[in-house]
């Protein structure tokens, strides 16, 4: 396809002439895929800017949108954009299933799809998919051996999804993978498919279900977020990410089934973990950590490795603990255990003495007075305390904890509105 080189006012395109050829692809972006239909027939250079952009949107979520007469007019504009060798940057597509009258509309939908890739140059795509019902959409191989693509990001509506096998020479420049909402068989092996992603630097798998198990040892991840409600998810392997920087897992399993965690990343800096403990844990201790936030309930299970979690991120400059306290009990079993200040003590934790500010919430009163007993004592480099409460607390306290402190350190309480 010729494209003009000169802006020629046709007199029938409304002052589109007027406009440079990036700035009708930007408003393009803007419109949704019946109107561009439109557009394309106002005059000769709507239509070869409408074939000729680089930003493709194609979507029939709009009410408007869809049936087996939308589908045959994007068969036909997507043939022109092979025919010209219109080359595909960045590809969105959002495509329902439901209610389809058209028995050909998946095969159209993966046509359309590689021929946006095949053609090369493509850096993002974008998938959003809704199917009914226990179908499965299957992902062509050509989109994960696109060498161009640095960016994929598919959103499954909850749908299984079929990837493909990686056959050993499997390898591209994909840089970031989000996937969303996708079940995946599981007997499928994500890890292996993932190590193939030689690039690979940010990974994000959010409401992935159907797998019992999860191992990742693809090297090159450096920011990782697994954020999961699938309950049948019972074992996390995170091994030999030595440029692993980043780490948010959020993670509840099955009460009844036996759980693990293991993470081997010794360069990590930022951890997040919130869900309930598991019943097996190990780390390997990050010598860089600068940043831990664990959000671990009392009543969870597995609270026997609470300690070891505190241990292996007792290097972190900056800690954040809620509702990370366990219950011990003593041989009545209708009494609970305190935590008096001997107990914590007794820890040795060596994050104690690098403490220089600490945020505690108050709920379980005696509990928690005694662990700011227990830092106000012992952690040195402390500056800065706030304690935030709910329910009044009494002056006896507030005396007895002012006392405590160093002439060094701010002690202030502050009151929680509900």
């Amino acid at each position: 396809m010729e494209m003009p080189t000169k802006k020629q006012n046709s007199g029938d395109d409304f002052g589109f002439s007027d406009l440079s050829d990036e700035v009708f692809h930007r408003i393009l972006n803007f419109i949704e895929m019946r109107d561009v239909a439109r557009l394309s027939v106002v005059s000769k250079r709507c239509r070869e800017l409408c074939i000729s952009n680089p930003r493709l949107y194609l979507s029939n979520i709009s009410s408007k949108s869809g049936g087996p007469r939308f589908n045959s007019y994007v068969d036909r504009f997507m043939a022109l954009r092979c025919v010209h060798g219109v080359k595909t940057e960045r590809f969105v597509l959002r495509w329902s299933f439901e209610g389809s009258v058209d028995q050909d509309e998946e095969y159209r939908v993966e046509t359309w799809l590689q021929n946006a890739v095949n053609l090369g140059g493509v850096t993002e795509v974008r998938l959003k998919f809704f199917l009914p019902g226990p179908q499965h959409f299957a992902l062509p191989l050509c989109v994960l051996r696109c060498n161009s693509l640095t960016f994929l990001n598919i959103d499954g509506g909850n749908t299984l999804l079929k990837l493909p096998s990686a056959p050993p020479y499997f390898a591209t420049k994909l840089q970031r993978l989000h996937l969303h909402h996708v079940g995946i068989k599981n007997d499928f092996n994500l890890g292996e498919l993932l190590s193939c992603f030689m690039s690979l630097k940010v990974l994000k798998l959010d409401n992935i279900c159907g797998m019992k198990g999860m191992t990742i040892t693809n090297s090159s991840i450096e920011i990782l977020s697994i954020t999961s409600v699938d309950r049948q998810l019972c074992d996390v392997e995170i091994q030999q990410l030595h440029k692993l920087y980043d780490l948010k897992l959020v993670w509840i399993p099955k009460s009844s089934s036996r759980t693990s965690l293991k993470i081997s990343a010794p360069n990590l800096q930022r951890f997040q973990w919130a869900g309930i403990t598991v019943d097996d844990y190990s780390m390997r201790d990050s010598a860089d950590l600068l940043h831990a936030i664990i959000q671990l309930p009392a009543h969870s299970r597995g609270n026997h490795n609470l300690v070891k979690i505190l241990q292996s991120v007792q290097k972190a400059r900056h800690l954040e603990l809620y509702d990370c306290f366990v219950e011990v009990k003593n041989s009545m079993p209708s009494r609970e255990f305190p935590f008096k200040m001997g107990y914590w003590q007794s820890q040795n934790f060596i994050f104690t003495h690098q403490l220089k500010k600490v945020v505690v919430q108050l709920f379980d009163t005696e509990n928690e007075i005694e662990l700011i007993k227990y830092l106000l004592t012992n952690a040195q480099e402390l500056e800065l305390m706030l304690i935030l409460y709910t329910s009044p607390v009494s002056s006896d306290i507030i005396t007895e904890l002012r006392k405590l402190k160093k002439p060094s350190t701010n002690l202030s309480l502050h009151s929680i509105i509900r």
